[in-house]
């Protein structure tokens, strides 16, 4: 059995009110992992309630990139063909990443409750 190490720290610049991780996935290998990242961490957010659109995160910390679009581009087109792409620290998938996640053929989502507070700030 072939056992593999993959680095889940989360890098310095990760939302504080919510970090949100991405690993693409394929026949057991790790293609991309990624974060959603901002230009301007802080401490606290203004973000009032789950599900408040992101224009809110925009306009305060700059958004970067979204956890589900990062691990999207780290594994590149021919390796999300087919793979799954799990999802912590978030319940939902927004439009744009719904749309390029379909783009770039992957196959299935699985959207992991219950491990959401290994990221929480």
């Amino acid at each position: 059995m072939k056992t593999e190490t993959i680095d889940l720290t989360p890098p310095s610049n990760v939302c504080s009110k919510r970090t949100v991780c991405a690993i693409v996935e394929r026949n057991g290998v790790v293609y991309g992992v990624g974060w959603n990242l901002v230009q301007v961490p802080r401490m606290g957010c203004k973000k009032t309630w789950e599900g408040e659109p992101f224009d809110v995160c925009d306009k305060d910390c700059h958004i970067l990139c979204h956890a589900e679009q990062m691990a999207l581009i780290q594994a590149g087109r021919k390796y999300c063909e087919g793979s799954t792409l799990y999802l912590m620290g978030h319940h939902w998938i927004c439009p744009d990443c719904d749309a390029l996640i379909k783009k770039a053929g992957i196959a299935k989502v699985i959207i992991l409750k219950g491990v959401s507070c290994l990221w929480e700030h």
